[in-house]
């Protein structure tokens, strides 16, 4: 049945841009509130691919997308609803959580995208924009526009720059790893407020990449330094997997 948006009433607008639209809504006759997305579809096999995938997960840690109605110029998607929005813009009340509230929330994203790997998919744009946090700032995985299954990996540039794996960059064969590359530069924001590899161009990011010259605030205990320092391996053959990180 198509999404009836008069059955809904819009209470807030979120970020979106020109080929998208965003609101929180609430259903008249239920309560219960929700995310609505509206996109124009530019490229249907993509974007009907994304649903495909979210359709296919089940887990506490991924948000969950509990309808989709699609006309053939308007993809609607009605999303769990997240209560604090995304990571992103609560980066800066990291700044102000002890280290094991912040280890516990970075926990819950590791088991997200082990989830992830255990049904074969790649997310491939980790980032906190893609994180939703619902009640009790608990964070849960969003937005598979750029997942792919781990043997239909096309070797295309593509996510975010400050988060992009090297071998993306550099047009290598990529793996699941690039999401723990990623979920390395996570952590550090989540830890820094900032990325490690943030510069005004692409050849200087690609460069502090092979570096990883990295600097940490006084108070990073030398695991969590070392832990870092695995995520953001620069050969994806050594840099270990999810399951390795949550093991570390």
């Amino acid at each position: 049945m198509p999404i009836l948006l008069s059955d809904y009433q819009i209470l807030g607008e979120c970020k979106g841009n020109r080929h998208n639209q965003i609101h929180i809504v609430q259903h008249i006759h239920s309560g219960t509130k929700y995310i609505l997305k509206q996109i124009q579809v530019q490229q249907p096999d993509v974007q009907l691919r994304e649903i495909e995938t979210h359709l296919r997960l089940n887990s506490k840690y991924v948000i969950r997308l509990v309808d989709y109605d699609y006309d053939g110029y308007v993809l609607t998607m009605l999303i769990e609803y997240a209560k604090h929005g995304d990571m992103y813009a609560n980066m800066d009340k990291f700044a102000t959580l002890e280290l094991n509230q912040i280890l516990k929330l970075y926990y819950r994203v590791l088991r997200a995208l082990e989830y992830l790997h255990l049904q074969n998919f790649v997310h491939r744009d980790i980032k906190p924009e893609n994180i939703l946090l619902t009640g009790k700032l608990r964070p849960k995985l969003a937005d598979f526009g750029t997942s792919a299954r781990k043997n239909l990996i096309a070797n295309t540039f593509c996510g975010t720059y400050e988060y992009m794996a090297p071998e993306v960059y550099l047009r290598c064969m990529q793996t699941d790893k690039v999401d723990v590359w990623a979920a390395g530069v996570l952590l550090y924001e989540m830890l820094h407020q900032y990325t490690p590899f943030k510069s005004d161009t692409l050849e200087s990011i690609i460069n502090k990449l092979k570096l990883r010259a990295l600097y940490f605030k006084p108070g990073i205990s030398a695991d969590l330094i070392d832990f870092i320092y695995e995520a953001l391996e620069f050969d994806p053959e050594k840099r270990p997997s999810i399951n390795g990180l949550l093991q570390h």
